[in-house]
């Protein structure tokens, strides 16, 4: 196949079984358009990591104020140890707008049955139509809450519109990228970290009872662990929703990574342990030793991550 301008990447993405033992995959092939310095490096679940198709990238380098970087990029997500079915939805895309560089999307869905990766799906693809179609440099976190607020009215119309995904809903993270500046936009207990070299930082908000009542009895009373798994705030629930974006631009260095996951990671794997896998390993080798250690924990969710590895070129 022939390509002239833009350069198509083929990354597979699919979704891993419960079941023991190898298991035949047929990986959906996605186009990721590849116009800046990016490294695709993997964009798989477990089960389709071996039989996927080898996954090469650009290595551009483009001067900027800061100096020049590569930014390497894997993501992965399973089913978990007790689910059916996987809600979660995620993606890689950089913008033709070279100031707008890469955005990283999840989404968690919620609904059951098949619903709920419906309501992940379109907040993934609205937040990457209206983030990236806003070529204006200078308003990224402007162009992320608006593009999440866009993600809530896609769902919470599709919720509302009697075509059997009544009541659907999903959390959402965007990590936009450009040059070494970091911008974050999030509702719901999905997560974003900061991993630099020998320390990790939470980035987003949990927006669940738990959080809420721990802010407010501080004093020390027992939060229940049901309150742990009641949403507060999430794209598809109301028609307008409250969008957390970082008040500054995050300014990125050298080894630093981005970590975006659904909350079935922290829910069994401590922040000090995401630091150090990050930490020590490439962005694919990472994302594999985290999901494999969920998975040994009996990860009662479905688990996604992805994890941005800035280089200096």
């Amino acid at each position: 196949m022939k390509l002239s301008g833009t350069v198509l990447l083929l990354v597979a993405l699919a979704s891993a079984s419960v079941a023991e033992g190898p298991i035949p995959v047929v990986p959906e092939v996605r186009a990721v358009r590849a116009t800046s310095p990016i490294t695709i490096d993997g964009l798989l679940s477990e089960a389709a990591w071996q039989s996927a198709p080898a996954i090469s990238g650009l290595r551009q380098q483009r001067p900027n104020d800061a100096g020049s970087y590569r930014l390497v990029v894997a993501g992965m997500s399973d089913v978990g140890c007790v689910r059916s079915n996987n809600e979660d939805s995620f993606g890689v895309f950089e913008a033709e707008t070279p100031c707008k560089g890469c955005l990283m999307v999840l989404a968690d869905g919620m609904g059951g049955a098949a619903v709920g990766e419906v309501a992940s799906r379109l907040a993934v693809d609205t937040v990457v139509a209206h983030y990236l179609a806003d070529r204006k440099c200078h308003r990224a976190q402007e162009s992320m809450r608006t593009a999440i607020q866009k993600a809530n009215r896609s769902v919470h119309e599709r919720s509302t519109s009697g075509s059997g995904t009544g009541g659907i809903s999903t959390t959402c993270t965007a990590a936009g990228i450009s040059d070494n500046s970091l911008v974050v936009g999030h509702v719901g207990d999905s997560r974003a970290y900061l991993v630099r070299p020998e320390s990790i930082e939470q980035l987003t908000a949990d927006h669940t009872l738990a959080a809420e009542l721990s802010e407010i009895g501080k004093s020390g009373a027992a939060v229940p662990e049901s309150a742990r798994h009641v949403l507060t705030r999430c794209p598809g629930s109301q028609p307008d929703v409250q969008v957390d974006v970082t008040g500054r631009v995050v300014r990125l260095d050298d080894r630093d990574a981005v970590v975006p996951c659904s909350n079935g990671l922290p829910a069994v794997v401590e922040d000090d342990e995401i630091c150090q896998i990050v930490g020590s390993k490439p962005p694919r080798e990472a994302c594999r030793g985290l999901v494999e250690l969920a998975r040994s924990r009996g990860d009662p969710d479905n688990v996604t991550v992805l994890v941005g590895l800035l280089r200096a070129a």
